[in-house]
């Protein structure tokens, strides 16, 4: 395909399959590895059934026509396609556009569902540097209390869902769009933090885990 603005051809990309197993963990396989370019590059995505998802990461900005709140459950015969941004030109599309953030946030809670991103390794603990900005993501409560978690220590998938009382599924997916993000500190040599069992036979609220956890830390 010829991008008719530059007069230059956009070059195909396929990203390993066998870490995906869905249209949507190619599609944010493939972000996240233009991510790591320190070139300026563009893309175009190609998903059967919508018009296509433009992302100019100069600008840290996308446009689609669809709407993420109404994000279809999975991604058909999806195709992708890169440019290198010659210096100087103009801009993929008409800016401001959408926060490319606003994009990888969604991607990255729901590419994987409930499994550790390819580009992620098992034994990593995971620890929030910089809180995403909740004014533009879509969030719930539940991930409030995984982000107030993560601000205290490394954890885990597994260990954040236990300590932040929330299904191990939406820990993943949290940690997935984190790292997106690239919000997340990551080390294989922490010890897990071990949250205090609760006092037998004690129901209140305040007997949480994650309550406990907000008690030990200070918060």
């Amino acid at each position: 395909m010829r991008d008719s603005r530059r007069g230059s051809t956009l070059e195909p990309t396929s990203p390993d399959s066998a870490a995906q197993d869905n249209g949507w963990g190619q599609v944010t396989f493939a972000i996240n590895s233009i991510l790591q370019i320190a070139a300026p590059m563009l893309l175009r995505i190609d998903v059967e059934g919508h018009d296509p998802l433009f992302i100019d990461f100069r600008h840290g900005a996308f446009v689609w026509a669809t709407d993420l709140n109404e994000l279809p459950v999975d991604a058909t015969n999806v195709t992708f396609e890169t440019e290198q941004a010659l210096e100087g030109a103009p801009p993929l599309f008409r800016l401001p556009g959408y926060s490319l953030d606003l994009l990888l946030w969604v991607l990255g809670n729901n590419a994987y569902r409930g499994h550790l991103a390819p580009w992620l390794r098992p034994g990593e603990r995971y620890r929030l540097y910089q809180w995403p900005n909740l004014g533009q993501h879509l969030h719930e409560m539940t991930q409030t209390q995984m982000l107030a978690v993560l601000g205290n220590g490394y954890f885990s998938p597994a260990e954040l869902a236990v300590a932040a009382g929330a299904p191990v599924e939406e820990a993943y997916n949290l940690i997935n769009a984190l790292s997106l993000l690239r919000l997340l500190r990551v080390s294989e040599d922490v010890a897990p933090l071990v949250v205090p069992s609760a006092p037998t036979g004690q129901k209140d609220k305040g007997a949480s885990l994650f309550a406990r956890l907000r008690a030990r830390l200070g918060r």
